[in-house]
C-alpha cells in the first residue's frame, strides 16, 4: 500500500510541477511559487517512492531482514520523517491552493465544472480571473482558465494521497501512536 501511495503521490507532484510551471507565464510568475513549493514535494515523494520500491522488493524476494535492520537505523528513521514533513507541507502547500481556489470561485458563483469549461464569457472570464487574484491581466482566454482549475484540482488530489501516505506509513501514523500511547498511559 506505501509503495502504491508514495509513487502514486510522486507521479502526481511532478504532474503538479509542470503544470504549475507551465502557467507560470500566463499567471506572471504567480503560479511559479506554487510550482517551486511543489517541487520539493515532489522530490521527497520521489525518493520515498525509490524506498517502498526497495522495501516490497525486499519482502518479495526473501529479504525481509533488511527491511528491518532499515526500521532499527536511527538514521534511517529520521531521514524517511523528514522526507514525509517535507512531502506533507507540498501537500499542504496544494491544499491551501485549492481552498484559495474553491473559495474565489464561490465568492463569484462559481462551481468548478463551469469554471473548467472553457465556453465562459469575456465578463465571467474578466470576473473569475480577478476573483483568482492574478494581476497580470485583465482576463484569461478560457482555455487558461480551463488549465488552472484542473490544475488546483488535481494538485489538491495529490494533496489527499500525501495526506494519505503520511497516515498509513508516516508522520501522521507516528502522531496519532504517539497520542494513543500517552492517553493510555494516563488512564
Amino acid at each position: 500500500m506505501s509503495l502504491g501511495l508514495n509513487c502514486g503521490g510522486a507521479a502526481l507532484a511532478w504532474i503538479g510541477v509542470v503544470g504549475m510551471g507551465a502557467l507560470a507565464p500566463v499567471t506572471g510568475g504567480a503560479s511559479g511559487f506554487a510550482a517551486a513549493f511543489l517541487y520539493a514535494g515532489a522530490l521527497a515523494s520521489t525518493g520515498q517512492c525509490a524506498v517502498s520500491t526497495f522495501r516490497t522488493a525486499n519482502v518479495y524476494t526473501g529479504r525481509g531482514a533488511i527491511n528491518k535492520k532499515l526500521d532499527d537505523d536511527k538514521v534511517y528513521v529520521w531521514t524517511m520523517r523528514a522526507a514525509d514533513g517535507i512531502g506533507l507541507l507540498g501537500a499542504a502547500g496544494a491544499l491551501k491552493e485549492l481552498k484559495v481556489a474553491h473559495t474565489a470561485l464561490s465568492s463569484q458563483g462559481f462551481t468548478w465544472s463551469r469554471a473548467a469549461s472553457s465556453s465562459l464569457a469575456r465578463p465571467a472570464r474578466r470576473q473569475l480571473t480577478t476573483a483568482l487574484g492574478v494581476q497580470t491581466a485583465k482576463r484569461f482566454p478560457g482555455p487558461v482558465i480551463n488549465r488552472y482549475v484542473r490544475q488546483r484540482l488535481l494538485d489538491g488530489v495529490g494533496g489527499v494521497v500525501g495526506l494519505t501516505a503520511s497516515a498509513s506509513d508516516g508522520i501522521i501514523k507516528d502522531m496519532v501512536v504517539w497520542v494513543i500511547g500517552v492517553s493510555n498511559e494516563e488512564d
